[in-house]
Parts: C-alpha cells; sequence; structure tokens
C-alpha cells in the first residue's frame, strides 16, 4: 500500500474528502495529512527494533586507525556490542557494565579496545593493532522505500507512490489519532486499537527483541487523557 491509499485510508475514518494526491499539493489538507504521516512513521519507527529496518553492518579495521564511518541511513545500534568475525570475539561499548567489559576486554581483539560513539563514528579507545572484519546491526532511519523510478530508500514520504516498511495499519491508525489530537476530536478507542495492533506486532515481530543499549520499547507519541483509563495499554 502506498502513503496515497493509507492516507486517503485515514482520511475516510475522519469522514473528511478523499485527497487526489499528496505529493506536490498546496491543500491545507493535503499538507496536514503528509505531516501527520511523516511525524507518526518517524514514532512508529523508534518505539521498537523492527526487524526488517534492522540491518546488518561490516567494515574493515585499519592498523593504527581508531575512527570510522557509521552508514548513512544508521539510527541507532541494535545491540550494545560489536562483534570481531575474525576472531569470533565482542567488543562491548566504553559505558557497558564494568564486569562484563572488565570480562570481555580479555578477549578482545587489541587489549582493553572499547567502542564509543562520536558524532558520525565508531570510535575505539585504542587503535586497531591489524586488519579485522568487524560486524553490527544498527536500526535504519530509512523507513519509506521510493518506487517511483527504481527502488531506493529515504526517511520521508514525499511522492505518492513512496510506501512505508512498517505496518501500514498501525501508521493508518496513528494518522487518525495525531489529526484527532490536532483538532481536539476524541481519541480514545482509535488509542486502543493502536496499543493491541502495536503489541500484536511486537509479539510477532521475533527479530526486534534484541535489546539495544536503551529499552527495546520507546515512548509513545500518543498520550492517554488524564481522566481516561485504558482497557488495553498494550507495549506503550
Amino acid at each position: 500500500m502506498n502513503i496515497q491509499q493509507i492516507i486517503n485510508n485515514a482520511a475516510t475514518r475522519m469522514k473528511e474528502p478523499a485527497i487526489a494526491s499528496v505529493a506536490n499539493s498546496a491543500s491545507e489538507q493535503s499538507m496536514a495529512y503528509l505531516g501527520s504521516a511523516n511525524k507518526v512513521a518517524k514514532s512508529i519507527a523508534v518505539m521498537y527494533n523492527w526487524s526488517n529496518i534492522i540491518i546488518d553492518h561490516e567494515f574493515n579495521t585499519v592498523a593504527g586507525l581508531k575512527d570510522y564511518p557509521l552508514p548513512t541511513d544508521y539510527e541507532r545500534l541494535n545491540s550494545t556490542y560489536l562483534y570481531n568475525i575474525d576472531n569470533n570475539l565482542y567488543i562491548t561499548s566504553e559505558d557497558a557494565d564494568r564486569a562484563l567489559a572488565s570480562e570481555a576486554s580479555k578477549t578482545t581483539t587489541w587489549t582493553s579496545a572499547r567502542y564509543r560513539l562520536v558524532r558520525d563514528n565508531i570510535s575505539f579507545t585504542v587503535p586497531a593493532d591489524q586488519v579485522n572484519k568487524i560486524k553490527f546491526s544498527y536500526v535504519s532511519k530509512d523507513i519509506v522505500k521510493e518506487t517511483d523510478g527504481g527502488i531506493s530508500y529515504k526517511n520521508i514520504f514525499e511522492k505518492n507512490s513512496d510506501e512505508f516498511l512498517l505496518d501500514d495499519e498501525l501508521l493508518t491508525i496513528g494518522i487518525v489519532i495525531d489529526l484527532k489530537q490536532q483538532y481536539g476530536f476524541n481519541y480514545e478507542l482509535d488509542l486502543n486499537e493502536f496499543n493491541k495492533r502495536f503489541s500484536m506486532l511486537t509479539e510477532n515481530d521475533k527479530g526486534g527483541y534484541i535489546l539495544s543499549d536503551s529499552d527495546t520499547y520507546r515512548p509513545s507519541p500518543f498520550q492517554y487523557p488524564n481522566d481516561y483509563q485504558p482497557v488495553c495499554n498494550g507495549g506503550i
């Protein structure tokens, strides 16, 4: 399903007219829906380590070099360690648990090597002592597939034919909630529906159970009103 269809499904639920084109339109309705879609899509992407936007990345160390660039679509790590393929060993982060780091440092490729993230780089605490192949998995920020003129990936909806790499129905419900919040409409039932679907999706998404440096679940972009008791709070 493309973003044009997703947005028009949301418009139907909002009891608003269909939008002829969500891209390259100056209409207030089109801009409101497209802006909501981009905001909600990014929120959904950071709520969980979804397996279909987790990517394995490999690079080779260079003797004497400490800093190595992260992939251009890097959003966050999907694990707390790097894996040295050549030596079948793990390298922990600089802020890892001291006991774990102490144990891991006994078997790292180079003495006491650990890593930290600095700007757009992975930086080792000491330079590499030789060429080694390092592997890690990360969550990509490119959550949109563009199919117009060939397949490519990006992090924002721009064309009617763009597709969401995560769940279309979750995005549709999220757009409805976001717009109802903006309009001051009641969205309690929609939020229950969102949470139930989120829980179902995360339970089935086994690849996402690998923890990143922070908790697997991120804060929901939507909150219940203070005077409302949810029927189902799901994983949010």
